[in-house]
């Protein structure tokens, strides 16, 4: 397995990936409907973001040279009223089926964790659909502490 920032050759590949996510996620909560032709469009726009901008990155698990996973990362600024003025976000993460309980999400996540390091951050923070019970295990198990809870309601 191979851990790698992603570059312009890989937004095909990762976009595929996003849309995977988003039918998974769907599969969940149906509040995560996002298909259509524009859907498509905009999951190249999201990963070409995450690989060209400065406060973003994106890590590709590989294996025999075939993507197999991806998280996607940012470095989020915070008011000027906080002492901690940056913080890591994980944004998302996606291992396709036949690729999990291999340790690729472990792998994907530290070696983010690794990079938000080198940008001198202290905080890393990852949010999950409450019906995604093995995300969560592995997120914990990974180190990750449970601090905040969203609550929505359809108007």
């Amino acid at each position: 397995m191979n851990i790698r920032k992603a570059n312009q050759k890989d937004i095909e590949k990762t976009s595929e990936l996003c849309a995977e996510l988003a039918k998974f996620e769907y599969g969940i909560d149906p509040f995560f409907k996002v298909f259509s032709k524009k859907a498509v469009k905009n999951f190249k726009s999201y990963v070409k973001k995450g690989i060209n901008k400065k406060d973003k990155f994106i890590l590709v698990a590989e294996t025999q040279n075939q993507i197999v996973g991806f998280v996607y990362c940012e470095i989020k600024k915070r008011p000027g009223m906080f002492i901690l003025k940056k913080i890591g976000y994980i944004v998302d993460i996606f291992i396709l089926p036949k690729f999990r309980k291999k340790g690729t999400g472990t792998i994907l996540i530290k070696n983010a964790i690794k990079k938000f390091k080198q940008n001198k951050i202290k905080f890393v923070q990852i949010n999950s659909l409450t019906g995604n019970k093995k995300a969560i295990r592995l997120y914990k198990k990974i180190g990750f502490k449970e601090y905040e809870k969203q609550l929505r309601k359809k108007i």
